[in-house]
């Protein structure tokens, strides 16, 4: 830990580091929990509501309706105010709308709380990372970057394993207490142990830019482009597996909820081995200077491709074994992006901007939520049966998969954006600049 590029240079700076990490871990545990808790409880909710899959397909997609501008607008907002505020902000709403699904609730409160919560969530996790990287410089945010990932995949695999015996034992207005009272307990945490980090620059393997850029230049960056589309396609496969996962689960390899819930946690356990290997293996590759096109881009590209052989054997294989074997392997390995990602966009951004683009990328790629949802369910409503339906859903995305996975990893390449971006911000500071009595 004494190791590690800190804002003070001080081994406490260095366990205040790893504190924060650790908080932000549980921060994202809950993020997911939260997310899990509709579709955990799908059967009871489509039962006693009286849902098609076309209706629980739209209010599963209605989380996202204000996910990617309220991402937009608190990553700006992060830019220049304390991110320790916001996020206690984030953990408290989010608590606060999960409590009125614990009573009597119809789909109009559903839905309504859904849209608040995906609010209050869209932000989440870039200004987590934005807060991360505050106390890690460059070429040491990958691990702490998978910590939270590995916070994201926890609190789903958690919430599949505690979820639905509450469901079972009580009710699924229990469930939704649960995280609620889980939301606010974090959000204490916080308040008494959360402290913003001073480590605004970052040590670079080469040129980068240090003025503000424009964002439309930025934005339309191969490299940012890149990572944004293979961000996109997973984010879809996680819209996916958030909302049809435990009804593919019931209806289609025959399990009962408890076991449903049970299987979820199974792609968590085996990535809690391969993601920090995979992130320490990229961080080492990283300090050894080699090139984040390759310790970075190709991981994250070749995770998805990776995902999409699993995706596809869900699809295909007749085993029932066989098709859980599928999904733990490719919902352990599909997320990489999500872990090199962020320290991709970093890295060729200039700090002071850092808080919007990752917000930003969020926001884009998080618009999968809206879509994928509904579509599924309009393949499950087309389809004959349950099992064409599923089949016919999950070949179009381990479709998506392999074709962001080979076009992301042909657009990537931060060294060469850094260098172009550094370039014209050198140029843009060289101009010279007239004052107000010239």
């Amino acid at each position: 830990m004494a190791a590690v590029e800190h804002s003070d240079g001080s081994a406490r700076g260095a366990w205040r580091a790893w504190l924060v990490v650790v908080l932000l871990f549980f921060f994202m545990f809950i993020n997911y929990a939260d997310k899990s808790v509709l579709g955990l409880a799908g059967p009871r909710i489509m039962q006693d509501l009286q849902l098609t899959n076309a209706q629980f397909g739209y209010v599963n997609s209605s989380f996202f309706l204000l996910f990617a501008l309220s991402s937009i607008i608190f990553g700006f907002t992060a830019n220049r105010m304390s991110s320790r505020w916001l996020l206690l902000g984030m953990g408290l709403a989010w608590a606060a709308t999960q409590f009125p699904m614990a009573g009597s609730a119809g789909i109009g409160t559903l839905v309504t709380c859904r849209i608040l919560l995906g609010a209050s969530e869209g932000p989440g996790y870039p200004v987590a990372l934005h807060a991360t990287y505050k106390w890690f410089a460059d070429t040491k945010r990958t691990l702490p970057t998978n910590l939270l990932v590995l916070g994201a995949g926890i609190g789903t695999a958690a919430a599949g394993q505690i979820l639905p015996f509450i469901i079972v034992r009580w009710s699924w207005h229990a469930a939704f207490l649960t995280v609620g009272l889980a939301g606010l307990a974090w959000s204490l945490a916080w308040l008494l142990f959360g402290r913003e980090g001073k480590l605004e620059g970052a040590t670079e393997r080469g040129p980068a830019p240090t003025e503000a850029i424009a964002y439309r230049h930025l934005l339309l960056n191969r490299t940012v482009l890149g990572v944004f589309l293979v961000c996109f396609t997973a984010y879809w496969a996680i819209a996916v597996g958030l909302a049809w996962g435990t009804l593919y689960m019931v209806k289609v390899v025959g399990l009962s909820l408890i076991e449903a819930g049970r299987i979820s946690t199974w792609p968590t356990l085996l990535s809690i081995v391969i993601g920090p290997l995979i992130a320490f293996a990229s961080q080492r590759l990283a300090q050894r200077g080699v090139s984040s096109r390759l310790c970075r881009g190709a991981f994250g590209c070749a995770g998805v491709v990776l995902g999409a052989a699993g995706i596809a054997g869900m699809a295909l294989v007749p085993d029932t074994n066989a098709k859980i074997a599928c999904y733990t392997f490719a919902a352990s390995i599909m997320f990489v992006i999500y872990t090199v990602g962020p320290p991709i966009i970093a890295e060729i951004t200039p700090p002071r901007q850092r808080a919007a683009m990752l917000a930003i990328n969020n926001a884009g790629y998080s618009t999968a939520g809206i879509l994928a949802p509904s579509i599924m369910g309009w393949v499950l409503d087309a389809a004959p049966d349950a099992a064409t339906g599923y089949r016919n859903g999950y070949l179009l995305l381990a479709t998506l998969l392999v074709v962001s996975g080979v076009v992301g990893y042909l657009m990537i390449n931060p060294a060469r954006d850094a260098a172009r971006l550094a370039a014209r911000s050198a140029r843009a500071d060289a101009l010279p600049r007239l004052s107000l009595a010239e």
